[in-house]
């Protein structure tokens, strides 16, 4: 059986991110991250399902963000 080895990608170049990731770019802690997607301000991505799925973020959500753009709804 042969191994697969599967390097890890560094966060700088991650078109998605965790939520400890997308609030250490931000510069905010996870809650307040959390609170912000909760007022609809920063939207989020759900792979793997809808309620038990991982959320992630995309780099151009939290850009349009620190840029001061309004979500599309």
């Amino acid at each position: 059986m042969a191994s697969t080895s599967v390097s890890a990608v560094p966060t700088s170049e991650k078109l998605l991110l965790s939520r400890y990731e997308a609030a250490q770019l931000l510069g905010i802690s996870w809650r307040m991250l959390d609170d912000l997607v909760r007022r609809g301000e920063i939207r989020i991505r759900r792979v793997g399902g809808p309620l038990r799925g991982r959320v992630l973020f995309s780099r151009n959500e939290l850009q349009r963000f620190a840029e001061g753009a309004n979500p599309e709804r």
